[in-house]
């Protein structure tokens, strides 16, 4: 066994070799293969989500039929929704009948949120709505690299004020390059005024719709606990917006963290839904991105972090071009 690896020595990486045989090989120069690719994703600057994602693709890193038949005797390694071929990430990604239907829709892929809904809720793809996200987050990056090219940051959607009387809830979820999920929620009044900052970093990956469902639950949360309790609460995602205005209803995770989101909503005096672009939602989006890996969650109510210290002032009326 000592001749598998290349020092002559033993390692459990050549026991590994010598178990899986071919297999490992083949994972080896594939990984080789992509490693160009990976790069080119990488040095892109993308959002973290999309590094993570690309990178386990790369990598062979999803849990296909394909890669669990490697560990799993007599697993079935027949896509359980085309039925048609082998489930590889290629497969998923690009030629079964659910990434058809999306890449038709946009020249975009989603990843494998739709697929795993389908396969373990049951909750069939519509590649429409499913676009919608992937399209506006696409919208909203050009008209940011734009601004940073020729033009100048006034010119971005600003926060707008909530009417008097009320304070203006901002909600932004993400996903973290270590493959945390993440959450950032800020409370403002009808002047403008921080009445509370919050922030939470879990170790856990969260699909994006999921992320900005939970981020919205957690600010509900944490603003009813701080006495607010007429509120107008605002997301940079349109699919929730529109999920949560037409009281949307199913049995899926998304459903029963909209669920929940309904529950705490109907114990505030009063609510109200808005949706902002993300040149709106800033600072909620710098908060889910500000807590290092050893905080889980913190609530600021002065001093806040620094890295939305001038995105609050420039959103102050005050300030408006």
């Amino acid at each position: 066994m000592k001749d598998l690896e290349k020092n002559g020595e033993y390692s459990v990486r050549s026991a590994y070799r010598a178990i899986c045989g071919e297999c490992l090989d083949e994972n080896e120069a594939a990984s080789s293969g992509n490693s160009s690719l990976r790069n080119k994703i990488w040095n892109a600057n993308p959002l973290p989500r999309i590094k993570i994602f690309f990178k386990r693709a790369c990598r062979g890193a999803f849990p296909t039929s394909v890669e669990l038949g490697k560990r799993i005797q007599s697993h079935d390694v027949v896509c359980s929704l085309c039925k048609a071929a082998e489930e590889t990430v290629l497969h998923c990604l690009r030629d079964c009948v659910v990434a058809k239907l999306i890449w038709e829709e946009c020249e975009l892929d989603l990843g494998r949120g739709e697929r795993n809904r389908w396969i373990f809720e049951g909750e069939a793809c519509n590649p429409t709505q499913s676009m919608e996200y992937v399209l506006k987050l696409v919208k909203e990056m050009q008209k940011e690299d734009n601004v940073g090219i020729g033009g100048s940051s006034s010119t971005r959607q600003k926060w707008k004020l909530p009417p008097e009387g009320l304070c203006k809830l901002n909600v932004d979820g993400g996903s973290l390059e270590e493959g945390d999920a993440s959450a950032g929620a800020v409370v403002r009044d009808a002047a403008g005024v921080v009445k509370m900052a919050a922030a939470w970093r879990v170790e856990e990956c969260w699909e994006p719709a999921i992320a900005e469902a939970k981020a919205m639950l957690l600010g509900l949360r944490a603003a009813m606990d701080c006495g607010h309790r007429k509120l107008e609460v605002e997301s940079d995602c349109l699919s929730l917006f529109t999920a949560i205005k037409s009281r949307e209803r199913g049995g899926s995770s998304l459903h029963l963290v909209l669920d929940d989101i309904y529950h705490v909503s109907g114990l505030l005096d009063f609510v109200s839904w808005s949706f902002t672009r993300r040149e709106g939602n800033k600072v909620a989006h710098e908060l889910a991105h500000c807590l290092s890996r050893d905080t889980s969650s913190r609530v600021w109510f002065s001093n806040f972090p620094s890295c939305i210290v001038s995105l609050l002032e420039f959103d102050l009326p005050m300030n408006e071009s």
